[in-house]
């Protein structure tokens, strides 16, 4: 059985040396023998999951690193794509882009993002980022999101792609939706 743990996000700006206290965590956490470390996210608050991630990828020893979960759409597919595939790259192959929709409808608020539309946004930016992801995948082109004619480089270290894990609270509707997506 392997065993991870969830990096707090909170607190870290407060820390008299915040890259210090990541570093000293991630290492007393690859100690402990963990396998996975993650952090989840939030536009409004805590630290951003990639300069988090960035910061302790020396320091987390052969921990694979994964975000639980990025609030994909709201964010930009084009551009989480870009930092999954730079931060695979960085710490040679070990993250895992944990992906969902959120629980705030404010993140979508705050980017001008109808959080009506979330769902049929989160299932095409999976695909989305797939086709970015995955070397010589086949555009891909939906309602919101088209990635033919993107030319993405770097790809990720990892083959035939980055891992990605869909977040889900358990609904029946979720548990399709990882089904389908996954």
């Amino acid at each position: 059985m392997e065993y991870g743990i969830t990096f707090p996000r909170g607190g870290i700006a407060e820390q008299p040396s915040p890259w210090k206290y990541l570093t000293n965590l991630a290492r007393e956490f690859e100690q402990m023998g963990c396998a996975y470390c993650v952090i989840g996210d939030r536009l409004e608050s805590g630290m951003d999951p990639f300069s988090v991630l960035t910061a302790i990828a020396e320091a987390s020893g052969r921990m694979r690193l994964a975000t639980s979960v990025l609030v994909l759409p709201p964010r930009g597919i084009l551009v989480a794509s870009k930092m999954y595939a730079a931060l695979d790259i960085l710490t040679g192959g070990r993250v895992i882009a944990g992906v969902g929709t959120g629980s705030m409808f404010r993140d979508y608020e705050v980017v001008g993002m109808d959080h009506n539309d979330m769902w049929p946004r989160f299932e095409e930016g999976v695909r989305a980022m797939r086709a970015y992801l995955t070397p010589g995948a086949p555009p891909f082109q939906g309602k919101f999101y088209d990635t033919t004619g993107v030319n993405f480089e770097p790809h990720p270290v990892q083959r035939p792609s980055l891992p990605i894990w869909i977040g889900s609270w358990g609904s029946n509707a979720g548990l399709r939706r990882v089904a389908r997506l996954a």
